[in-house]
């Protein structure tokens, strides 16, 4: 019911100050911790909290948005639809004419007549104007993101604007982070109609530190950054780019000379192009390892370079084998052969070797053989399930390879002591020893509960037990009501009389049962509908409409991508109440099955719906436009004659 448990304890941006932002209570409310104890410092009271920028968060109370300081203290007043991080003392806030430009004293140095205008360097910002026609940048929970997004961020059709001199560049930019905040750098590109995009690295002041001549820019990865593009002298063509690598002034340290190159902390990894032969079978043609200098680490390519941090050094794979590399190109024993993946009390082990896994059993330990590395299930309460030639092999504890040397076409895991199995097509049931208790006789066979498994879809779907036997379909599992119906901060959902509210932990009322639906509290407020009215509208903690936010015309209380919900009604707010209604229904016990969420295509289309009166509309309206050119017709004879 509940949306997300807590706000990210992630790491401040403030150094001087480690306090993040965390949400808890009954009602969800926001406030800040330590970074490193997790005491609370600033009480729960806010109903969105952001990270400290420059010794000031953004705070969500009453709907809107202001700034608070270390102590808590609201220093901006709440009174924006939206609040970004401050950065240069500036901070982009949103009202509902559009984004501006506020600094420490609230008072707005930009005012609000952008898309976006976040700050970026001293004085000046990447701004998107408001154009006619256009729809605003969608905000979620009132969190402008800043300059340098940690998550990284593209702006399209903007600009650099400077707070005195107006317009620095043309507004058909778009950009992307390159540095961190203070060193006023950042990647943008122009659109060529011919090339398309082409990114290099602008200032603050809108000059160019790089002209644009990229395709594809990265953002610094220490104090290197990868780019691609068409080496000077060439010509510019998709089939010419190749990649290099820029330091932290943008100067090109590794020329544009790898078919592709992704960077790893010290290394990268280069590969060449993977081009796909006639019969449509990829070959991988190698594959090296990058210093920053540019070359080579062992001065050539292998079949597979491995830089994952699980390994104390680069790897690097000719053939079926494996060898570390040291720091000056020395090939070295695989660090990970013989790492140790799994140990059972029952001396069952897997130990990696290569690209394979070894499973062994005892001390020093029998081999069971060797199977696809990180395949299936690792664990010493049941059966493993491994892979090897395409083809599936149960393991037991006690070290036996279930189903013979050539194992089952498929397998699923074994649940209370069986498993589903395919062999020769079909699919049956087998027991912890390997043993067939259902024969391989079904198309299709799912677990559907304790010991219960369907066979086929549909009307024609049936049901049987762990060796076969027909058996009825089990009962839908219906929640538990008492804990279906607590919300993550402990408030219950109650109904009298066909209307909703909220009890505490104590069973005493806390909102009276007047809603027709009802979401919990997140981030101090629930969403609900009226037994009047047409539309969601928020309440705060004291039961009171938290008006600054306004009101939705629909409502769930969780989304499934690329599903719509169930349909119940034709009117999209009736539709979302009742589906909301019939999800209480099935947590209070009252329905069996909760709504669903289903295919776009399976909604019956409003055409649907009304196809004979469309239909009959349709021929009256070819009907009398037959009559009106007849008529002018007519007309137009008479005037002839």
């Amino acid at each position: 019911m509940g949306l997300t448990a807590s706000i990210s304890a992630a790491s401040s941006p403030d150094a001087a100050a480690p306090l993040v932002p965390r949400c808890g209570g009954p009602f969800r409310l926001c406030g800040h911790v330590d970074q490193d104890s997790g005491i609370p410092h600033i009480p729960f009271r806010f109903e969105i909290a952001q990270h400290f920028s420059e010794g000031l968060a953004a705070v969500r109370t009453g709907g809107r948005f202001g700034y608070i300081d270390r102590s808590g203290k609201l220093i901006i007043p709440a009174r924006y639809r939206a609040a970004g991080p401050f950065l240069h003392g500036y901070a982009e806030v949103r009202t509902g004419r559009g984004s501006g430009i506020i600094d420490r004293t609230g008072r707005f140095a930009v005012l609000p007549n952008f898309d976006r205008i976040m700050p970026f360097g001293p004085d000046s910002f990447i701004a998107t104007p408001r154009r006619p026609g256009r729809a605003a940048s969608d905000v979620h929970d009132g969190s402008l993101s800043g300059f340098p997004d940690p998550i990284g961020y593209r702006q399209s059709g903007a600009g650099l604007y400077h707070i005195a001199k107006g317009w620095l560049t043309a507004q058909d930019l778009s950009f992307t982070p390159f540095d961190g905040p203070g060193r006023d750098l950042v990647w943008a590109a122009i659109d060529d109609p011919v090339t398309g995009e082409k990114w290099g690295l602008i200032r603050a002041d809108g000059s160019w530190q790089v002209r644009p001549r990229y395709s594809h820019v990265e953002r610094l990865d220490g104090a290197l950054a990868v780019v691609s593009g068409v080496p000077d002298g060439q010509a510019d063509r998709r089939d010419a780019i190749r990649s290099g690598v820029v330091d932290r002034n943008g100067r090109l340290v590794i020329p544009l000379q790898f078919d592709s190159l992704h960077w790893w902390g010290r290394y990268g990894l280069a590969a060449k192009a993977d081009p796909t032969n006639q019969d449509g079978i990829h070959r991988n043609p190698g594959e090296a390892i990058v210093r920053p200098d540019g070359t080579l680490l062992t001065g050539r390519y292998f079949d597979k370079v491995d830089l994952s941090s699980a390994s104390p050094l680069p790897r690097v794979r000719t053939g079926d084998r494996w060898y570390g590399v040291t720091p000056d190109g020395v090939l070295r024993t695989d660090p990970l052969d013989g790492k140790r993946l799994l140990q059972c009390p029952g001396g069952l082990s897997i130990i990696q070797r290569g690209d394979l896994d070894e499973i062994r059993h005892g001390m020093p330990g029998r081999l069971i053989g060797r199977f696809d590395h990180g395949y299936g299930t690792r664990r010493c309460d049941g059966p493993l399930t491994v892979r090897r030639n395409g083809r599936s092999n149960i393991i037991s504890q006690d070290g036996r390879l279930l189903g013979g040397a050539d194992g089952f076409e498929d397998q699923g895991d074994f649940r209370n002591g069986f498993a589903t199995v395919r062999t020769g097509g079909k699919w049956g049931l087998i027991d912890g020893e390997g043993r067939f208790t259902a024969p391989p006789t079904f198309d299709r066979l799912t677990l559907e509960g304790t010991g219960v498994y369907r066979v086929g879809d549909g009307d024609a779907a049936r049901w049987i037990d762990v060796h076969g036997k027909p058996v009825a379909r089990p009962p839908a599992r219906r929640p538990n009501p008492e804990r279906a119906l607590t919300c993550p901060g402990g408030l219950r959902l109650f109904e009298r009389r066909g209307l909703w509210g909220f009890r505490d932990a104590n069973g005493q009322v806390v909102i009276g049962p007047r809603y027709r639906a009802l979401s919990c509290f997140d981030q101090g407020v629930s969403w609900t509908a009226a037994s009047y009215g047409s539309a969601w509208c928020p309440i705060g903690p004291d039961g009171a409409r938290v008006a600054a936010l306004g009101c939705r015309q629909v409502f769930y209380p969780y989304v499934a991508r690329h599903s719509d919900p169930e349909f119940f009604d034709e009117d999209p707010y009736e539709n979302s109440v009742l589906w909301t209604r019939a999800l209480l229904d099935h947590l209070v016990g009252k329905r069996a099955e909760p709504p669903g969420w289903v295919s776009p295509r399976a909604l019956p289309t409003m055409f649907e719906r009304w196809r004979p009166r469309a239909l009959i509309g349709g021929v009256i309206v070819m009907l009398i436009s037959f009559a009106w050119l007849y008529r002018r017709r007519r007309l137009a004879t008479g005037a002839a004659s």
